[in-house]
């Protein structure tokens, strides 16, 4: 039940975040907030791929698309030539601030009104004891 009521919720937040002009989808959004919450704003692509729900396939089409947009640069890791590094740029992150802002909304919406303050804090309390 949780997955399912997830996964209806995710939809509706996405539809509304691709109904706003300007405002990043939500698997580049995460993305680029993977990259901002890490040490140097920089991680490997393997990495990036471990933090967020998407296949590595579609993760690197997101960071190719994210790259041309002017949203990240790619770097080769100096360590291992076969990996890379991608690093959120100052753009990426003016587009991150600018699309938290509707999909805060989009959460309260479809997510957050349905819960009372303490429920919210019951609830993650119970999430957090998930494996990570």
């Amino acid at each position: 039940m949780l997955i399912w009521r997830h996964s209806l919720v995710l939809r509706k937040i996405e539809k509304d975040l691709e109904q706003r002009k300007g405002v990043l989808p939500l698997h580049w959004y995460d993305v680029l907030l993977v990259l901002y919450r890490s040490p140097e704003r920089r991680l490997r692509l393997s990495e990036i791929a471990d933090r967020i729900v998407t296949s590595r396939s579609a993760l690197t089409r997101s960071v190719e698309k994210l790259g041309q947009e002017g949203l990240l640069t790619k770097e080769v890791c100096a360590e291992d030539k076969r990996g890379q590094y991608a690093h959120i740029t100052p753009a990426g992150k003016k587009a991150l601030k600018e699309t938290w802002v509707y999909y805060k909304a989009a959460i309260e919406e479809h997510f957050g009104q349905y819960f009372t303050n303490s429920e919210a804090k019951e609830f993650q309390r119970l999430l957090e004891k998930l494996p990570s």
